[in-house]
This record gives structure tokens, C-alpha cells and sequence, in this order.
């Protein structure tokens, strides 16, 4: 999504398929595909297919891009080695948010990008985007947060308590 900092909303949205499901459907294929290969594939799949959807926003000068996503596709667009998180104890490489320099990962159009933070190896930072989103139930109740992509996270809350679960998907 285009976003105006100054007008605080939403300017344009645009989506595509991730075009590295040629390399596995779930997180899981990735990893494997990354142990016997590398991650730099996978990173420049789907840093292409970025660059082509800020060419189409009109994103010639843009500042910042933050990106949120599950904790191995976070790692794959860094171009980080994911295979550690393929076998128990599925370590990540990182969990923190990072700030990277646009042109070190091959992102055009804009000159820093910010990931999110991730809370473990299978709960991303697609979690904690949509955490940050969701309100709040008042109090003695509970929200149900489903995410449905490579990687599915159910998280179940109330104002004191988060329950995740996760799988492959």
C-alpha cells in the first residue's frame, strides 16, 4: 500500500502473488529448497516482483518501506539463510525488526526498508501487524485473529493472555 505520512491514509493499494510459491507452497518447502540451495533465489524472486509493484505505485521517490510477513519470509527477502528454522530447535537467524539500506538487498525507488518484528521462529511479524491492528475485547472476552498464507497463525486473546498456534499451510 501507498501510504501518506502527512494525510494519514492509505493512497493506493496493490497486490500481487508471491512469485516464490515456484520454489514451494508453504514455509516448510522453502526451508528445504534454501537447505539445498540458498536463500538468494527466493530473495531475488520476490525483491523483483517489489520493485515491479513500486514502479507501478509511482514510487520514485519513496523514503521507507516497511515490510511485514511471517518469520522465514522475512528472513528470505534479508536474504538470510532460513535452513535452521527447518529442524528442531527451528532457531531463526533473527526475530528483532531491522533496518537495511534499500540498494544492499536490490529494492529500487526507495532508499531504507524497516521489517517488522517477529515473536518466534512460526509467529512473524504478520502476527504482530495484525496484533497492533485488531482492537483490544473488552474485558472477560476474547478476539480471534486467523492469518492464512504460507505459514497459518490462529491466535486467541483476551486483555491479560495471547494462545498461538501454527502449522505449516
Amino acid at each position: 500500500a501507498k501510504v501518506s505520512l502527512d494525510e494519514k491514509k492509505i493512497i493506493r493499494t496493490l497486490t500481487c502473488t508471491n512469485p516464490q510459491r515456484v520454489f514451494g507452497a508453504d514455509v516448510m518447502s522453502r526451508i528445504e529448497y534454501c537447505c539445498n540451495n540458498s536463500a538468494g533465489e527466493l530473495q531475488s524472486s520476490v525483491i523483483k516482483a517489489v520493485n515491479d509493484m513500486l514502479l507501478q505505485m509511482g514510487n520514485a521517490n519513496g523514503k521507507k518501506l516497511y515490510v511485514a510477513g511471517n518469520t522465514v519470509m522475512l528472513h528470505l527477502f534479508l536474504g538470510v539463510d532460513c535452513s535452521s528454522m527447518g529442524t528442531y530447535p527451528y532457531t531463526p537467524a533473527f526475530l528483532e525488526g531491522r533496518t537495511v539500506n534499500a540498494k544492499d538487498i536490490g529494492v529500487d525507488f526507495i532508499s531504507e526498508v524497516e521489517t517488522l518484528p517477529s515473536i518466534s521462529a512460526f509467529v512473524g511479524a504478520d502476527i504482530v501487524a495484525g496484533l497492533n491492528y485488531v482492537p483490544m475485547p473488552s474485558s472477560g472476552k476474547f478476539n480471534i485473529l486467523v492469518d492464512l498464507g504460507t505459514n497459518a497463525e490462529i491466535v486467541l486473546f483476551s486483555k491479560d493472555k495471547y494462545l498461538c498456534a501454527t502449522a505449516a499451510a
